[in-house]
């Protein structure tokens, strides 16, 4: 068949592709909480609140930290977690008599543009409305990244010439059988990154194809946003593509445009983290920062920093594949891995 002809053959049927997306729009926008279920993510919508409605990276007025007391409006934290209501997030680095967020700062930058917009157009405040403020800035992100990696896996079987209904099936079971769907009830890091990824792995599927410059900048924009989500995943997610842009193009102006892309998304992390907490490496690495009353973290449990001998490390990396902290054990279909590498290898 013809270079012309496979790609005609390849092209996926609109109304289909638009079910996909909408499906995946659909999910997302049930999903979504309009309030915040833990530390994690009440720490950074604080960060966003502040940003629009006090102009500081500072959390110290944030509902999310100083929690209102319940009236009118409903509450910031789930209404059956007394504890986070009365304490409010313990997320929090204590620098220079202030607190701030502990997570990485380039992902609430760019939602509080999202918020900045919301409030020009509607007026809402997160003090006012706190579950309209968590559901819009949870649905922007979460469900957005979501929606994003759904499409990716979906799109991800052209390049791969998959047939059609085995691209649905394996895009139905990414969608619904694994921690992509609850990670999408809340605000958090791990989805975006996965929505990142998603798009990364389309990228470079097509790069068979061809290492065109759309690609390459693409991929470098996208694994430098990854490295500032995600400070343990994502210096390794930016390492390992760029190994992978060398060997596949062989040319220093692609790697040159690779790394172009990537610069301003590290250099945006790293000027806002050494502008809150005076060091270019990340901020809840520094023990100093913890040192606030009733903290629950310490130099023994805090992260940013490495605890383990090389037995417990093996152990505790193990636990987080399989067991009750299990990443297989919570998303079955990770599990069509093991007989689908014995059949890769078979046929070589």
């Amino acid at each position: 068949m013809s270079a012309a002809n496979l790609s005609c053959s390849n092209r996926d049927p609109r109304l289909l592709s638009l079910g996909v997306l909408a499906a995946a729009l659909a999910i997302a926008a049930v999903s979504a909480r309009p309030y915040a279920g833990a530390w994690n993510d009440g720490s950074r919508l604080a960060t966003v609140e502040c940003l629009v409605d006090y102009h500081t990276l500072a959390i110290d007025r944030s509902i999310y930290v100083q929690v209102p007391s319940l009236g009118d409006t409903a509450p910031p934290y789930a209404a059956d977690e007394p504890l986070l209501l009365e304490h409010g997030t313990a997320d929090k680095l204590l620098i220079d008599g202030h607190f701030y967020s502990d997570k990485s700062p380039v992902p609430a930058l760019l939602l509080a543009c999202l918020y900045q917009t919301l409030q020009v157009l509607t007026g809402l405040t997160a003090h006012d409305r706190p579950d309209l403020f968590c559901y819009a800035l949870t649905l922007g992100s979460s469900g957005l990244a979501y929606v994003v990696a759904v499409w990716c896996l979906f799109r991800l079987g052209r390049p791969l010439r998959l047939s059609l209904p085995l691209r649905l099936l394996l895009t139905a079971s990414f969608a619904l059988s694994t921690v992509a769907l609850p990670y999408a009830r809340h605000v958090n890091n791990h989805i975006l990154l996965l929505g990142v990824v998603a798009a990364m792995t389309c990228l470079v599927a097509w790069l068979a194809e061809g290492t065109t410059w759309p690609r390459i900048a693409g991929l470098g924009s996208l694994a430098g946003l990854g490295y500032s989500i995600d400070l343990g995943a994502g210096p390794v997610l930016l390492m390992c593509t760029l190994a992978l842009v060398a060997w596949r193009s062989r040319r220093l102006v692609t790697i040159a445009l690779f790394l172009t892309a990537a610069l301003p998304w590290l250099a945006l992390h790293h000027a806002v983290n050494y502008a809150v907490g005076g060091t270019f490496k990340p901020a809840n690495a520094v023990a100093e920062y913890f040192e606030w009353p009733g903290c629950p973290f310490n130099p023994t449990n805090m992260t940013g920093t490495w605890d383990h001998g090389p037995g417990h490390f093996v152990v505790y990396a193990a636990a987080l594949l399989v067991g009750k902290r299990g990443f297989f054990d919570h998303s079955l279909p990770l599990f069509l891995v093991l007989p689908g590498l014995m059949t890769l290898l078979r046929r070589g």
